[in-house]
């Protein structure tokens, strides 16, 4: 498994095939494709945000949109992207998580990571 980073929003849209296979309809919109799209196009001069993605050959099995915090002092505080809303994660949590966070931590890109409400306990998070 591999971790790929998307920086623009405009690299957005070639995901958009895989994160409406991950997305079911009746997830909250905060998870929906169209809704983060614009988003994070509307909020991309002002926050931070990458959306990482975890891929298992050329199948994506997780997409984590994070932001980069800066705090007063030190580095940025790694954070879910929307903060305002749980669960973030889309897709298999438990298959990908431990990947994602070696990824994150060889990174050594910021103080603190913050990620509340995360569910490990289903496969989409």
């Amino acid at each position: 498994m591999k971790v790929r980073i998307l920086n623009k929003p405009v690299g957005l849209a070639t995901l958009e095939r895989e994160w409406r296979r991950l997305v079911s309809e009746d997830e909250p919109f905060w998870k929906q494709y169209n809704w983060f799209y614009y988003w994070w196009k509307s909020r991309s001069e002002e926050v931070n945000l990458s959306v990482f993605l975890v891929e298992k050959g050329e199948t994506v099995i997780l997409i984590a949109p994070l932001g980069f915090e800066r705090k007063r002092a030190g580095r940025p505080v790694l954070r879910f992207a929307a903060n305002d809303f749980p669960n973030e994660f889309i897709g298999d949590v438990r298959l990908a998580m431990p990947v994602l966070l070696k990824d994150l931590f060889n990174r050594n890109s910021f103080d603190r990571l913050w990620l509340r409400h995360v569910r490990l306990d289903s496969d989409s998070a």
